[in-house]
């Protein structure tokens, strides 16, 4: 949330004369009509915003939201429930090969007092997250430094939502 500033250019014309220009630069979009008057341009009309762009395009890092495979996408559902976004892919195929290979939780200790495979994965996923789920279950939000490593700097991850749209970031004001 904020108030956005976008840039373009405008050419010169003649007084009275209308012009639509495009925000400059590669944080925000908007368009703007503009209005010549007396050697001055108006705002007629226009917006801007932050631009939305991939995690990819953000930082390079691929986040899955969603997977056809059901161990798969029951990891992505805890990372979103429990770190507020989606996976990282080579996270979620880490966590996913411990999960198929039994690494860790088994039921000859009882899932280690966890009672079930799920419940003991789930809960050595929180732990390992440390105070990025610390954090989260304070704010109810993704943890700042998880949005620092997922959008960059300038860039803001959407606090809902996430199952659709956890794969992009929006610049901020």
């Amino acid at each position: 949330m904020g108030t956005y500033s976008c840039s373009g250019t405008v050419f010169a014309t003649s007084d009275g004369s209308n012009a639509s220009v495009v925000a400059a630069g590669s944080e925000r979009t908007g368009t703007a009509q503009l209005r010549c008057s007396n050697g001055t341009w108006l705002w007629v009309s226009g917006t801007c915003d932050g631009k939305v762009v991939s995690t990819q395009a953000a930082t390079g890092l691929s986040l899955a939201c969603s997977h056809s495979d059901p161990v798969r996408s029951k990891w992505i559902g805890w990372y979103v429930a429990d770190l507020k976004r989606c996976a990282d892919v080579d996270g979620l195929e880490w966590w996913v090969a411990q999960y198929n290979s039994n690494n860790g939780c088994l039921a000859s200790t009882n899932y280690d007092g966890y009672g079930s495979k799920d419940a003991c994965f789930r809960a050595n996923f929180q732990i390992s997250a440390g105070s990025s789920f610390t954090e989260v279950q304070s704010t109810g939000h993704i943890a700042s430094l998880d949005e620092y490593n997922v959008c960059g700097p300038r860039g803001a991850y959407p606090w809902s939502n996430v199952f659709g749209d956890g794969a992009k970031c929006k610049y901020r004001p």
